[in-house]
């Protein structure tokens, strides 16, 4: 039925129009129109943002492919010749702008610049599996966490499952502290968020398109290209980690597809269910067609088997329920992750003379932890984590978990912080206006001020969303020499070290990252940083870097009135 084709192919052509009446002298698409702004794979943890340009044109280059294809169904030659050619030069004007062809990968290796060509298929056939290879280290480095916003993180369980790391995708969707979704279901939500941290909206569905990584590939419920609209079925679960049971229905216009399947004993049980008028083709995981029977099917079905690959044994089935064993399964199930362990509380704030309670703990069922305080990486000869232990003082936390059969996990590092109220903190004055550049709060009543214990908008009490505020305090430093502060803000902020600007970040219109080097003698000195918003989002980190000091946020003992 080519009818849903044929009403919508004027809009589709008007749309692939459009957009090439958005790109640069180099085929890119850069611009909406006029006062708006490129969104990109928005809400991305972190400074780097894949560039929306990169984003807008590998999609201008799909859309611009389905619309090649769609004249292909529909019999017009004409459009089918143009829009390939042109579907043809986008590609190559993604790999030119974009693709390290002597590194294998895209942009700056994040997770989404290379998991965008690949589900596309804008990679040059030859550089795909060492693409492949390349998003699978990122996401190794990035400790098995997601980089991604809300377009290109479906895509990397996507590219992973096709590309036979169904363990990657697994792990990426097992952690359980951010960036992940654990970190959002632990947070005890009910609704998805904007942002993996949870910054502004709480009620944002973008981040649930995970969700058909769910059908397609645990549950293996997909249509079949060649026989569209589940008129044919293909039926591929994938298992993967130490999942023992899943189960998903679909209901397409012929009537309810199921699939379950349950691990128990090294057994697969896969029960599949497809409706009238339908056929489907069944991938069983197995090591051979001998490992495979068929335990039960209704009455007027036919199974019959194809072939073996070595992974599958695959069946073509009518219409009816079927019930497949498969022995000796876990020979197929590849290794994973133990689930990081995820420390309690997380980075929090304690004040004199309080103790702090740590619980560790893994989500993985009968993980060992070990954990360590003295800045070294934890090991299985490090203290076995047997349950909550106190602290009376500064610590950083490192935790591991290990579970036989299984990858180590990732080093979870958490920093527990105790401060005297009576001499450490921030002195803030929060002004209100409205504003287009930095505010001259010379010619502004300030309207409330206080003292908080970091540089932070959300310990603030609630107040008028355009404000300004001023944060002053004296940093202790420890070490003669150049220290680099960093400011991450939403919309702009000034950094000052003894009076001097060291950081000028004047980000409006979303956070932008700045940073500024400066000499510091062991000591105090005074900072103050400038913080101001305009378009009703709120956030600011500040971040220091120095001689013994890795990047992070100021240490709160070190920040006096």
């Amino acid at each position: 039925d080519t009818d849903v084709l044929k009403k919508h192919y004027s809009g589709m052509k008007h749309w692939v129009e459009y957009l090439g009446t958005r790109t640069d002298k180099s085929g890119l698409v850069v611009r909406e129109e006029p006062s708006a702004w490129c969104l990109g794979d928005w809400a991305a943890p972190g400074k780097d943002e894949v560039p929306p340009p990169f984003v807008n044109t590998c999609y201008y280059y799909y859309v611009t492919d389905i619309l090649s294809r769609t004249a292909s169904v529909l019999n017009n030659e004409k459009d089918k010749i143009y829009y390939g050619a042109l579907s043809k030069q986008i590609k190559e004007n993604v790999n030119k702008a974009y693709f390290d062809k002597g590194k294998k990968l895209y942009w700056q290796n994040r997770q989404g610049a290379n998991a965008f060509p690949l589900a596309f298929g804008i990679v040059p056939e030859e550089d795909i599996i060492p693409v492949v290879e390349n998003l699978v280290k990122s996401i190794l480095n990035n400790t098995g966490h997601f980089d991604s916003g809300i377009l290109a993180t479906p895509l990397i369980l996507d590219v992973l499952s096709k590309f036979g790391h169904e363990d990657i995708a697994f792990t990426l969707m097992n952690q359980r502290d951010y960036p992940g979704y654990g970190y959002i279901l632990e947070k005890n939500t009910t609704t998805l968020w904007e942002y993996w941290d949870g910054e502004l909206s709480h009620s944002h569905p973008m981040y649930g398109s995970v969700i058909r990584w769910f059908f397609k590939e645990l549950a293996g419920i997909n249509p079949d290209p060649e026989k569209p609209g589940f008129k044919h079925i293909i039926i591929k679960p994938l298992i993967s980690g130490d999942l023992t049971h899943v189960s998903a229905g679909y209901r397409s216009i012929y009537g309810q597809i199921n699939s379950k399947w349950t691990i128990k004993d090294n057994s697969l049980n896969l029960s599949v269910e497809i409706p009238s008028n339908t056929s489907a083709t069944v991938f069983v995981p197995s090591n051979d067609e001998n490992s495979v029977k068929i335990n039960s099917i209704s009455e007027g079905s036919l199974a019959e088997l194809v072939k073996s690959d070595g992974k599958n044994t695959i069946y073509t089935i009518s219409p009816g329920k079927y019930e497949f064993v498969s022995k000796n399964i876990g020979s197929l199930i590849k290794q994973v992750h133990v689930s990081t362990p995820q420390i309690a509380p997380y980075d929090t704030l304690f004040l004199k003379p309080e103790k702090a309670n740590i619980f560790i703990n893994s989500a993985t069922p009968n993980a060992e932890i070990y954990y360590t305080f003295d800045g070294k990486i934890p090991d299985q000869n490090s203290m076995k984590y047997s349950g909550p232990f106190e602290l009376d003082k500064n610590t950083v936390v490192n935790a591991i978990a290990y579970k036989d059969g299984f990858i180590p996990s990732f080093v979870k590092s958490t920093t527990i912080n105790f401060i005297d109220p009576s001499i450490n903190g921030i002195d803030y004055t929060v002004y209100e206006g409205m504003w287009d550049d930095k505010p001259d709060l010379d010619k502004i009543k300030p309207v409330s001020s206080g003292k908080v214990y970091r540089f932070d908008v959300k310990d603030i009490k609630k107040r008028e969303d355009n404000i300004a505020i001023i944060f002053e305090s004296n940093i202790e430093i420890d070490f003669d020499g150049d220290y680099i502060f960093y400011s991450l803000a939403n919309d702009g902020s000034v950094l000052y070290i003894d009076k001097k600007v060291v950081v000028d970040n004047a980000g409006y219109f979303g956070e932008k990252v700045d940073n500024g080097k400066i000499h510091m003698k062991k000591g105090r000195h005074f900072i103050k940083v400038l913080y101001f918003e305009n378009t009703g989002s709120e956030s600011i980190n500040v971040n220091i870097e120095g001689p013994n000091l890795t990047k992070q946020s100021i240490p709160p003992n070190k920040l006096f009135f």
